[in-house]
């Protein structure tokens, strides 16, 4: 969306805190997945009952039991050094503060469109919400995002929010 009309930074910060909401819950859902998996796979392995379960009985099962195990022990081992649940709190942080900040664009949109104007006190509010941005920037630790999952996000945010569902002020009402 590109336009002289101001109130259009409105609308592209809201796709973008959107955008932020939607990616940062993909990173952690697959934070999350992968580590269940890893402390699912160390349980496992580490239970005497497991070994004897009877489908590691066998040529078959002892040779499945042997590269579960050899993999748990790998697993252990990198776990620490992955720091999942660091990256999970920290992602989960980070979520929050964007889906606040999702929560006051939005918010600020609604005014916008209800009052059909762009005024002062909607000045104010973008500005409070891109000071809230700021503070989110300097959390993000992320160097390298990933680009796959960030155009699939994007996608979906065009989708939810068309550029023709805001409401566009006279210049005279600005």
């Amino acid at each position: 969306m590109n336009s002289n009309n101001p109130v259009i930074d409105v609308y592209n910060q809201l796709r973008t805190a959107r955008l932020n909401v939607k990616y940062h819950e993909a990173k952690l859902r697959r934070w999350r997945r992968s580590n269940f998996w890893m402390e699912l796979l160390i349980a496992i392995s580490a239970s005497s009952t497991a070994a004897s379960a009877w489908f590691f009985q066998g040529t078959f099962g002892a040779c499945l039991w042997k590269i579960l195990t050899g993999v748990t022990a790998i697993l252990a081992i990198a776990k620490p050094m992955l720091k999942l649940p660091d990256k999970i709190h920290r992602a989960d942080e980070l979520l929050a503060g964007y889906r606040m900040l999702d929560f006051d664009l939005e918010r600020l949109t609604i005014s916008i469109r209800e009052k059909k104007c762009y005024n002062e006190e909607h000045k104010r509010q973008f500005s409070t919400a891109l000071d809230r941005k700021r503070e989110l920037l300097e959390e993000q630790k992320e160097s390298e995002p990933d680009e796959k999952l960030l155009n699939q996000c994007y996608e979906k945010v065009l989708r939810e929010l068309p550029a023709e569902e805001f409401y566009m002020p006279e210049e005279s009402k600005i």
